[in-house]
C-alpha cells in the first residue's frame, strides 16, 4: 500500500475558507497478474495447433472422379471392395488410398478416407495399384489373385475417370483386362 497526500480546502468554521488540510488517503498498487507457465503454454500450444490446421486443410495431391463396373466372367459382381492406393514414382509421402464396393449391378464410385461425411470423392491421379476384393459376409467369388499388388494398375488421368473391369474366375489362364 502506498500513502498518498492531498492539500484540499477545510471550512475553518462559519463557512470561511482558506485553511489547508493534509489529508491521507491510502492506494493499493495494481496487482501483477501472474500467469503461470502451464497457462501460457497451454494457449502456445493452442495457437499453434490452429495454425498447423489451417496449413493442413489444402491437400497436396490432386485427385479425380472414379466411377465402373466389375464384372466377373461377364457377369456383375455385387459387394465386392475395390482400393485404390497410389503408386507415383519418387514421391516420398504418404498418400491417401481411396476405397470403393460395388452395388447390385456391379457398379462402384472411389471415396477418399478422411474426408468430410465419409470421404472426399475420387483418387490420386496417377498410378494407382488396384485391389479388389470379397469381404467377410459376400458372396462374390473373386480370386486372391486380385488382392495383390501386381494384379491391376490404372492411370488416373485429371477428370472423371472410368474403369470397367473385367475379372476372370481363373487369372492365372489369362489375365484380367481393364477398359
Amino acid at each position: 500500500m502506498t500513502d498518498v497526500f492531498a492539500a484540499r480546502d477545510v471550512d475553518a468554521g462559519g463557512g470561511r475558507r482558506g485553511r489547508l488540510a493534509r489529508e491521507s488517503v491510502r492506494i493499493r498498487p495494481r496487482r501483477h497478474v501472474s500467469v503461470s507457465r502451464g497457462t501460457v503454454a497451454a494457449r502456445v500450444a493452442a495457437i499453434l495447433l490452429a495454425v498447423f490446421l489451417s496449413g493442413c486443410s489444402g491437400t497436396r495431391f490432386q485427385t479425380a472422379e472414379v466411377t465402373g463396373t466389375v464384372k466377373l466372367d461377364g457377369e456383375p459382381v455385387e459387394k465386392v471392395a475395390l482400393e485404390f492406393e497410389p503408386a507415383i514414382e519418387g514421391v516420398k509421402e504418404i498418400l491417401p488410398t481411396a476405397y470403393g464396393m460395388t452395388d447390385a449391378e456391379g457398379r462402384y464410385r472411389v471415396t477418399r478416407v478422411g474426408g468430410q461425411k465419409g470421404g472426399a470423392p475420387g483418387a490420386v491421379i496417377g498410378t494407382n495399384i488396384v485391389r479388389i476384393s470379397a469381404p467377410e459376409g459376400s458372396t462374390a467369388k473373386v480370386h486372391p489373385h486380385y488382392a495383390g499388388d501386381g494384379a491391376l494398375r490404372f492411370e488416373v488421368k485429371p477428370g472423371p475417370n472410368v474403369f470397367d473391369i473385367e475379372l476372370v474366375a481363373n487369372p492365372l489362364a489369362g489375365k484380367p483386362r481393364g477398359k
